[in-house]
């Protein structure tokens, strides 16, 4: 992840590196960029998979090839790393040649029947403007309310509740993250950690200040 500029964009439409595969950049959280992605095996299940300096090497040095201003390490603000799994069907000379639909053994079901179930994962929230938010709590600035709908829909008033003044949301710890809205993370969106809230549920830590993070962590 990194912060974006303006002349942080492709001069071709499909960036390709010299061995066939692609990369992307996408604009994220208004003020950074995602570039991605890597393939590599991994082949310890019980091991954390992370973004490796080598793998942070090669998406910096493939970007520079189409970016036209440069970028360097030293602007990376955020890592993270998944594994996938591909269905092996014999290319050995790269793991992007292996073929990427899904494969099933004795079953024709679908993979989201699989995963999610017969009867499907029901919304719980429904989504409701910005400015209706903002009209109720008069002391919220537009960015936070615009930031509170698309992550909470209607559960953004229960974070509100009967609130009348900013202070009575509680300590602050910076990017508009405060300890009402920590209450609301743990109590309904099964946040645990410092991590949960700031990286998994939101994207705020790549906001936050070090010593911000450090405060959240010990509450």
């Amino acid at each position: 992840m990194l912060p974006y500029h303006k002349d942080m964009r492709f001069e071709s439409d499909t960036p390709t590196g010299e061995d066939g595969r692609i990369i992307f950049a996408i604009p994220c959280e208004a003020v950074f960029r995602l570039i991605g992605t890597t393939d590599a095996d991994h082949d310890d299940p019980n091991m954390k998979p992370v973004a490796t300096e080598a793998e942070q090497d090669f998406l910096v040095a493939f970007a520079n090839q189409y970016f036209e201003a440069e970028i360097a390490r030293a602007e990376i603000v955020w890592t993270y790393s998944g594994v996938r799994p591909i269905s092996d069907d014999g290319a050995k000379s790269r793991p992007t040649a292996n073929l990427r639909k899904t494969r099933f053994r004795n079953s024709l079901r679908l993979l989201a029947v699989r995963v999610i179930g017969r009867r499907g994962c029901p919304c719980r929230v429904g989504i409701s403007g910005a400015g209706n938010l903002k009209g109720k709590y008069l002391f919220l600035t537009e960015s936070c309310a615009t930031r509170f709908m698309p992550a909470y829909g209607t559960l953004a008033y229960h974070i509100r509740g009967d609130l009348t003044a900013e202070a009575d949301m509680g300590p602050k710890f910076g990017a508009s993250l405060t300890a009402r809205e920590i209450d609301l993370l743990m109590a309904n969106e099964y946040a645990q950690t410092a991590e949960d809230m700031v990286l998994r549920r939101s994207k705020l830590g790549l906001r936050l200040m070090r010593r911000k993070l450090r405060q959240l962590i010990t509450i």
